[in-house]
């Protein structure tokens, strides 16, 4: 499994692309589809199997369009709990960039865990930032990676004062990653990498 990271925007919020195996999934396309299509070798549109969101703020999905346009076999993967968030441009944060932005596509619930290709993504609901935020742990056999989006930062952890947000949901969600191994990579939706290690021994709102 590799995994690409793309920043983009005044926010720097992180695009991945990870592939595994014959296909690839994006993690929040807040980046244009045709500039990550050089990332792998063997990246081609048609690989990419799935479109993961974290949560439907407009930094983390402002790109969602261009990238359902430009791959077919992918399935949209979101939490119903932040639909109403795709309506509403001061919901989902667009207004902020002076374009207000509704959005409608159609995507499956993103809940429990399923195979993308060889890879199997674990669904862990972690609202405080919005209520349908979720993490999603990729895996390829004994390699894992955790993608935090908003919930989770390198010291620190996601705002909980915008629609939907909720001080205590977010304490408990970030209980909830704390329990999981030490060892296991952080990738979050904005700023620096890290561990689940690291963070329980220096993130304030961890340990």
């Amino acid at each position: 499994m590799k995994v690409f990271c793309f920043p983009i925007g005044p926010l720097a919020s992180n695009c991945y692309v990870i592939a595994g195996g014959d296909c690839f999934l994006v993690i929040d396309p807040s980046v244009s589809p045709d500039k990550v299509s050089g990332s792998d070798a063997g990246f081609s549109f048609s690989k990419v199997k799935a479109i993961l969101i974290t949560h439907g703020h407009n930094d983390h999905i402002c790109k969602v369009n261009e990238w359902i346009g430009k791959c077919p076999e992918a399935d949209v993967y979101m939490s119903s709990s932040d639909a109403y968030l795709l309506k509403d441009p001061v919901f989902n944060c667009s207004y902020m960039t002076g374009r207000e932005t509704s959005f409608s596509f159609e995507y499956k619930e993103a809940a429990g865990e399923f195979l993308i290709g060889d890879l199997s993504v674990s669904v862990i609901a972690t609202p405080g930032h919005t209520k349908g935020s979720v993490c999603y742990q990729v895996s390829d056999g004994d390699s894992s990676v955790l993608f935090t989006g908003d919930t989770l930062f390198a010291g620190s952890m996601g705002r909980t004062d915008m629609e939907g947000g909720n001080p205590e949901e977010m304490i408990s969600s970030l209980k909830k990653l704390a329990r999981m191994p030490v060892s296991l990579p952080v990738l979050p939706g904005h700023g620096n990498d890290s561990t689940i290690g690291i963070e329980r021994d220096t993130n304030p709102y961890l340990n």
